[in-house]
């Protein structure tokens, strides 16, 4: 996403955090943030929320972001793990190499108050990091811990849906460009 892009989606949910109506509101949102801190109504309740973006760095062409969503509850932050098949995940990474992004994600929005939903992309690396691939997309939902069962988040991101791509990709980030099948 382009950085004016983000600034008027950082705007849209701020606005929609202090509950003032603007032209927005009813689109589908898509936004994936940048390094730094990133306020975010993950609820669709204006419960206070942000994703984390940061850098590790390895001195060569394939350096990657390490993301952490975050929730207010109860007075303090609390981690937004992903769950997929009982494993946990505790952050998301976004990976590749300097031709092609084999793994990345972004939220979506459906509707104003909707809460988000995370989608992660991934290629198999194949025979290099310049291979073209099909990409599989993994959307997550947002559950909540209901009954308060032990050893289990309050809040966590769940693995709904499965999809793999119509046409092959080199960049996961063209991938979500041109696919539709990610998008409910």
């Amino acid at each position: 996403m382009k950085p004016r892009s983000q600034y008027r989606f950082a705007l849209f949910v701020g606005l929609m955090c202090l509950g003032v109506p603007c032209a927005m509101a009813s689109d589908e949102s898509e936004f994936r943030p940048t390094n730094g801190i990133t306020n975010v109504d993950l609820l669709g309740d204006g419960t206070p929320a942000m994703v984390m973006v940061a850098r590790r760095e390895n001195f060569n062409a394939h350096s990657f972001d390490v993301v952490s969503t975050l929730l207010r509850v109860d007075d303090q932050w609390t981690v937004v793990p992903l769950f997929d098949a009982g494993q946990e995940q505790d952050s998301l990474t976004s990976s590749g190499g300097a031709d092609c992004l084999l793994h990345d994600f972004r939220f979506l929005r459906h509707g104003a108050r909707a809460p988000l939903t995370l989608v992660v992309a991934d290629r198999d690396f194949g025979d290099s990091f310049v291979a073209v691939r099909p990409v599989t997309f993994k959307l997550y939902r947002l559950a909540k811990n209901e009954d308060g069962a032990a050893g289990a988040p309050r809040w966590r991101f769940q693995l709904s849906a499965t999809r793999v791509s119509a046409n092959p990709y080199c960049d996961v980030g063209e991938a979500f460009a041109h696919e539709s099948l990610w998008r409910e």
